[in-house]
């Protein structure tokens, strides 16, 4: 898995029926902290609503999902929700439907059948992007090579995260999911001029004027 999908910007959609309103709102988030921070929001702007039922999904495989129907029949509101997240097979993604009571019972096919559309009118207007996973790497090395490591990764269009100069000098560089065993390659063979067939033997004598290795230590 190289890419995701997620929401570009937030959108908004919305379905009445016998006189209730039901709003959605969907927004891209980065983990559950920014989810509390959209739920905080909604509540704020719709002080007076009867319920919040809500659906997120988290992780580059969305494996950290939840629904809620808050106060509404069990899986009338949070499932129907959550489902269309899953359709349109987005992560990283979160719905909150605000109910105004119109007064006249719905019944739970009335109730599923509103959340439902709800959030499929969010989604529907929504601008989607794939989202390329990358990891980060550092790069350690002598300030002697620090010009040509320059060169390589901006050739490369290779994306700098952080620079630190409190000890030797270190990059943190992002790179694309799949792919880092390649461009690690082409880093050292361009770096030390060399045909890329030949940095395995470089690297197994321990000749490298720096060193790339993951972030999390692996």
């Amino acid at each position: 898995m190289k890419k995701y999908r997620t929401l570009a910007k937030p959108s908004f959609g919305d379905y009445r029926e016998k006189g209730s309103k039901f709003l959605a709102y969907a927004q891209p988030i980065s983990d559950r902290e920014a989810f509390s921070a959209f739920g905080s929001q909604v509540k704020k702007e719709h002080p007076k609503a009867r319920h919040y039922c809500f659906a997120y999904r988290l992780g580059y495989a969305g494996e950290d999902f939840r629904a809620s129907d808050d106060g509404e029949p069990s899986g009338t509101a949070g499932k129907p929700i959550l489902g269309r997240i899953l359709s349109f097979d987005l992560t990283f993604t979160a719905i909150i439907v605000v109910r105004y009571f119109g007064g006249k019972l719905l019944g739970a096919a009335g109730l599923t059948k509103a959340y439902k559309a709800a959030a499929e009118n969010a989604l529907a207007s929504a601008v989607i992007k794939s989202v390329g996973i990358t990891v980060s790497y550092y790069l350690d090395f002598t300030y002697e090579v620090m010009g040509k490591v320059e060169d390589v990764l901006s050739r490369n269009s290779i994306t700098i995260l952080n620079r630190s100069f409190t000890g030797p000098p270190r990059f943190t560089i992002s790179l694309p999911k799949g792919e880092e065993a390649e461009i690690i390659n082409t880093i050292i063979s361009q770096t030390l001029d060399l045909p890329s067939e030949q940095v395995g033997k470089v690297t197994a004598m321990g000749g490298l004027a720096f060193n790339i290795h993951a972030s999390n230590g692996s």
